[in-house]
């Protein structure tokens, strides 16, 4: 993305500083003086402190700059001045003795800071007709707008539905960069497109999500409007070694099919970006208690828990310090969302906030990785087939309710194709036994060195 293209994406600020302050065609007006404050409001948030109050005579409706006080504009909070002009009524100053003539609102956001003519700040000058006892009369405003700001990304998911379709896999401008170890001509996939619109409600990004069955993988692509800018694909023992083939495990990325690891390898402009290794844990079945009898004693129960996803994300080259320091994402039954970095995700609305603004494709990837994780991870019953909920039939024990991740309230999840046929670690291990997540995500083939260090061109 360039400069020009995050420019368009991010929310921003400017500061305005007001010139001056006309009321045009008063002469007809019978009152002597009129009272003029600008308020700052921020979307549905209460009026915030007064940028200005001011008292003028019907001889000279003209206002000094320096009685204006200058104020930023923030794109994402809709920044609005509401001008309140009211007709002084009496002196007394115990008393709220103002008559109001007319209130007018003024969205500076929609109407300045998002204008391609103000890209470079520069000079303004705003009329507006008044209404209300003031009908007739002009209000001029005039000021200077400085360069908007980018300050972060905004993003909204707008969920797209899961259809089959067919994707060779021998054709490599639908795949992009990632490796594909088997060719088929017929290759069936569970496919979904997502849109991703920005504070403008402008659609920015699209996601599309890729399950194939026959190459046990999945790929999650991410375009910045029709340029692929991303890409993330679930990735196995054919590019990270087992935890018993290195002599550190804290000095080198690997992974334990054993314990229902899985890994996704994320692709930027620059070459890898990110690597996730996600598994769930704490899962633990619930074991009813036994009541006592008058000749044995009874045994307490034992509690359930639905546990947790955990992701270790590890930033692209990684160092053996940076190994040892990874960021770790958890996701469970009292989660809502998860913080990496400059982003902030809201699993339950699909709203992603990036503050690193060099990094917003990939970061994208890296929000939809750990949801996907979780739909490759989380556990399900041995005879769930697609479509079934993964919900309990009971939510409560007794009076007491019983712990659960909300995986079918999040959005992010269900985008990833919670729902649908994935290669997930009930599949797998339903379909071929317990030791095929050994090679998933490469069609349990072994090759040289895969795709790491490839670009997005």
């Amino acid at each position: 993305m360039t400069q020009d293209d995050i420019h368009l994406v991010a929310t921003k600020q400017a500061k305005v500083s007001l010139d001056s302050l006309v009321l045009k065609n008063v002469n007809d007006m019978k009152t002597t003086k009129i009272k003029v404050s600008i308020m700052e409001r921020c979307q549905r948030e209460p009026l915030r402190a007064k940028l200005m109050k001011v008292v003028g005579t019907t001889n000279s409706l003209r206002w000094k700059t320096e009685d204006l006080k200058p104020f930023r504009v923030r794109s994402d909070l809709g920044t609005t001045l509401v001008i309140r002009f009211a007709k002084r009524k009496s002196w007394n100053c115990c008393v709220d003795s103002d008559k109001c003539l007319c209130k007018e609102k003024e969205n500076f956001s929609r109407k300045f800071i998002e204008q391609p003519r103000y890209a470079q700040g520069g000079h303004f000058v705003l009329e507006r007709p008044l209404t209300g006892s003031l009908t007739g009369v002009v209000c001029e405003m005039g000021g200077t707008l400085s360069i908007p700001e980018p300050r972060d990304a905004i993003l909204l998911l707008h969920q797209g539905r899961f259809e089959e379709a067919n994707m060779p896999s021998h054709i490599e401008e639908m795949w992009g960069p990632i490796h594909l170890p088997s060719h088929y001509a017929e290759n069936k996939c569970q496919i979904a497109s997502h849109r991703l619109v920005n504070h403008t409600q402008n659609v920015q990004f699209t996601t599309r999500v890729i399950h194939s069955l026959n190459l046990m993988t999945s790929v999650i692509h991410v375009f910045f409007h029709d340029k692929l800018a991303a890409v993330a694909q679930v990735i196995g023992l054919d590019q990270l070694p087992l935890t018993s083939q290195v002599k550190s495990v804290y000095k080198t990325i690997t992974l334990y099919p054993g314990i229902g690891e899985r890994a996704i390898l994320v692709k930027g402009k620059s070459g890898d970006a990110f690597l996730l290794i996600g598994k769930w844990s704490g899962f633990r079945k619930g074991v009813p208690g036994v009541p006592g009898t008058a000749a044995k004693r009874g045994k307490k129960g034992v509690p359930g828990d639905p546990g947790h996803l955990e992701v270790n994300v590890y930033s692209l080259p990684a160092t053996a310090t940076d190994i040892e320091n990874c960021q770790t994402i958890y996701v469970g039954a009292s989660t809502t969302g998860f913080i990496f970095d400059s982003m902030n995700v809201d699993l339950m609305t699909g709203s992603i906030t990036i503050k690193n603004l060099n990094k917003i494709p990939e970061l994208i990837a890296l929000a939809f990785s750990v949801t996907l994780l979780h739909v490759l991870c989380v556990p399900r019953p041995s005879k769930w087939r697609p479509g079934e909920t993964l919900k309990p039939q009971n939510t409560a024990r007794g009076d007491k309710a019983m712990k659960v991740v909300p995986s079918e309230d999040m959005s992010l999840v269900m985008a990833c194709g919670l729902m649908v046929d994935t290669p997930s670690n009930q599949y797998l291990k339903h379909t071929y036994g317990n030791y095929v997540c050994a090679g998933c995500g490469s069609g349990g083939e072994t090759f040289e060195t895969g795709y790491v260090g490839t670009t997005i061109v």
